[in-house]
């Protein structure tokens, strides 16, 4: 399946497999650190981080898959160590610290 694809799937809360991207309906995974991952129905944690090339692709392939009359609010955070696959965790503790 391709990237895109995999995003879309993730977009509307399915799995997907793609090679290195894969999406569990929760949670957008490139290799083994989270890009992207539900808060709740509506709210969407995206992970602003760069990583390399390809990862930026998906990155911009997410935030241009996003519609913005679905009502969906982003949170975004950066700074995210590779392997990590939480990011309400991350979330809430730059909410804390701001």
């Amino acid at each position: 399946m391709k990237n895109r694809d995999v995003i879309l799937a993730f977009l509307e809360k399915r799995e997907a497999f793609g090679s290195n991207l894969f999406s569990t309906g929760q949670k957008l995974i490139n290799y083994n650190t989270a890009l992207a991952e539900w808060y709740d129905n509506y709210h969407l944690i995206i992970n602003d981080t760069h990583y390399s090339v390809t990862t930026s692709k998906n990155q911009a392939y997410l935030k241009r898959g996003i519609i913005p009359d679905r009502g969906i609010v982003c949170y975004h955070v950066d700074s995210v160590d590779i392997g990590v696959k939480n990011l309400i965790n991350i979330y809430k503790s730059h909410e804390i610290s701001n």
